[in-house]
C-alpha cells in the first residue's frame, strides 16, 4: 500500500535538494553577472549534473527505505513533483511549457536510475563470499 506521508516527505526532500543545488549555482552566477563577468559554460553544465545527482540520490534513498510498492512510490513522488513544478517554472519563471513537459522524460530516466542505484544498496551481500 502506498504511504502518503512517505510520498509527501520525499517530494519535499526532492524539492529541497534540487533547490539547494539550483540556489548555490544561481548565487554564483549572480555574483559573476554583478561583477560584469560572463558565466562560464562549465557552471551551467555542473548545475545540471548536480541537480541530476541530487535527484538520483533522493530516489535511491526512497527505494532503500520503501519496503512495498517501491516503484509505484518513486513514480508517485516524481510525478507529483513534476506537476507541482509547473507553477514556479512556467508561471513564475516563464519556462516554455514544452520544455517543462519534456522534463517528464528526463525525470523518468532519473527515477529509473535512482531505483537501480537504490536496489544496489538494498541488496544483501552474497553469502557465497562469506563461506
Amino acid at each position: 500500500m502506498i504511504n502518503g506521508k512517505i510520498i509527501a516527505k520525499y517530494t519535499v526532500i526532492l524539492f529541497l535538494a534540487t533547490f539547494v543545488v539550483g540556489f548555490a549555482f544561481g548565487l554564483l552566477k549572480g555574483f559573476l553577472v554583478s561583477a560584469g563577468k560572463a558565466i562560464p559554460t562549465w557552471i551551467i553544465y555542473w548545475q545540471a549534473i548536480t541537480g541530476i545527482i541530487a535527484s538520483v540520490v533522493v530516489f535511491a534513498r526512497l527505494t532503500v527505505v520503501q519496503k512495498t510498492d517501491t516503484v509505484l512510490t518513486v513514480f508517485a513522488v516524481g510525478l507529483i513533483s513534476w506537476v507541482v513544478s509547473f507553477f514556479p517554472n512556467v508561471l513564475l519563471f516563464g519556462q516554455n511549457v514544452f520544455a517543462w513537459a519534456f522534463g517528464l522524460i528526463i525525470l523518468l530516466v532519473i527515477m529509473i536510475i535512482g531505483i537501480g542505484v537504490g536496489i544496489l544498496f538494498k541488496r544483501k551481500p552474497s553469502t557465497a563470499l562469506n563461506q
